[in-house]
């Protein structure tokens, strides 16, 4: 495998964030955190829904 890697393929991407953060618009309070996912694990502390 690692020879085809080596002679079929450009770059290697070995790793990859195992998350995504990402909010519907009616949620508020929210802020991107570029460590942790969901606010440090706080979003229920500090967001809230917009109706």
């Amino acid at each position: 495998m690692q020879l085809l890697a080596h002679d079929d393929s450009g770059i290697a991407i070995f790793m990859l964030p195992s998350i995504i953060d990402a909010y519907a618009p009616e949620v508020q309070g929210v802020e991107p955190d570029g460590v942790r996912t969901m606010m440090g694990a706080r979003i229920a502390e500090r967001a809230w829904l917009q109706s």
